[in-house]
Order: C-alpha cells, then sequence, then structure tokens
C-alpha cells in the first residue's frame, strides 16, 4: 500500500532511480561481512477486483455519509456500526471501517497500517471533459484485465510492460545474498507483476496435492 501511495508516475521515476542507489549502495558496502540479520520482503496481495473498497474505508461524517448512501443505496453500511478511527495526518474529515475489519482498526489505531485512498492507474489528473474527450486516458479503462495489468506494471499505456516488481528486482538482484533462489517468490502462479527482464517469478503452490 505504501508503494501504491507513490502513483504510477512517481514510481516509474524510483524504479529508475533505485538503479543509481543500488550502484551507490553497492559502492559503499564495507569489505567484511555483514550480519545476515536485515532481511525484508515486500508481500502483495492482488485481490483481481474483489475487493469493495467503498465499503472498507467509509466516509462518517455526516455530510460525507449522507453522499455515500446515496450513491451506495441499498449496499450502504449503516452509519452507527462503522468503526472509527483516529488518523494521525487528518483531512478534517470523519472516516470509519467496515465492522468486520476490527484487526484492520486495531492494527491502524497502533499505526501498524496505513490506507492510501482516491488512487488509480490514470495517466495524468483526469476531469470529465478530459473523459469525455478521450484524452490522456489509460488503454482499457473500466476493463478489470487492463486494470489488473495496470496495476501490476505501473505503465497504463502499454499492454507489453514488464512488472514493477520484476523491474525492482532487475535492479536490486545483486543484493540477493542466495542467488540460487530467485527474489520473486509467487505463491498464485506466474504474474505480470514479478516479471522483469533479467529476474522471473519462483512459483511455488500452497496446496499439499500440487507437492
Amino acid at each position: 500500500m505504501g508503494c501504491a501511495a507513490l502513483g504510477a508516475t512517481s514510481i516509474l521515476s524510483s524504479i529508475t532511480n533505485l538503479g543509481l542507489l543500488n550502484a551507490a549502495a553497492s559502492a559503499n558496502l564495507p569489505s567484511y561481512p555483514m550480519p545476515n540479520n536485515d532481511y525484508k520482503a515486500l508481500v502483495c496481495i492482488m485481490l483481481s477486483g474483489g475487493n469493495d473498497s467503498f465499503n472498507m474505508l467509509v466516509p462518517k461524517g455526516n455530510d460525507e455519509y449522507a453522499a455515500y448512501a446515496d450513491s451506495r443505496t441499498n449496499m450502504a453500511l449503516q452509519q452507527s456500526e462503522l468503526l472509527t478511527i483516529n488518523p494521525l495526518n487528518p483531512d478534517g474529515k470523519v472516516y470509519g471501517l467496515h465492522p468486520s475489519l476490527t484487526n484492520c482498526r486495531d492494527m491502524f489505531e497502533g499505526g501498524n497500517l496505513a490506507f492510501i485512498a482516491n488512487i488509480g492507474s490514470l495517466m495524468a489528473p483526469t476531469t470529465v471533459g478530459d473523459y469525455s474527450a478521450a484524452y490522456n486516458l489509460p488503454l482499457g479503462l473500466f476493463s478489470h484485465l487492463d486494470q489488473r495489468q495496470q496495476w501490476q506494471t505501473s505503465i497504463p499505456d502499454s499492454r507489453n510492460a514488464l512488472g514493477w516488481g520484476g523491474r525492482l528486482a532487475d535492479i536490486l538482484h545483486t543484493n540477493n545474498s542466495n542467488q540460487d533462489i530467485s527474489m520473486n517468490v509467487s505463491l498464485s502462479g506466474i504474474n505480470y507483476f514479478q516479471q522483469g527482464t533479467n529476474i522471473r517469478e519462483y512459483s511455488i503452490s500452497i496446496n499439499p496435492a500440487d507437492i
């Protein structure tokens, strides 16, 4: 989610700059072995459109809730059942979580979870007029298949792009202490996200019957 906050344009710029950061970091590594206790992993869960996010993080203030309820009609959650959250960087509005997300509420209140809202795979900020004129729009706007691919590549104007996870691995793979295992491991088959120029995902199954 933190990566998503960068937005597509910033991700592309950041991935390019990571090549320079990687080179600088490698040049400044100490000559003696470093303890192997700083392992980090980026875990990405692709729900493929299976998350109704407008019923996950919900405007709870009276005016905002009225607009939400009007748009959602019979799918709207009851205002009184929303779980209140207290953001550290409030924007003047009140938000609540779906009543079943008590664990997420606790993680948020503990400073261990963040929400990145109102983002998408647009080419640029787009007005209704831009949309009506089909100006500078991503390929297949409103197509689930295209939108899923664009989230995984961060390039909304190409259906042949490599994934940003794969491109990151291409840049950072020299820092991988165990070159016998791919930096990208998938629990759900092949995907766009982990496809790079040199790095491919290592796909494993969580189903014992497939082992």
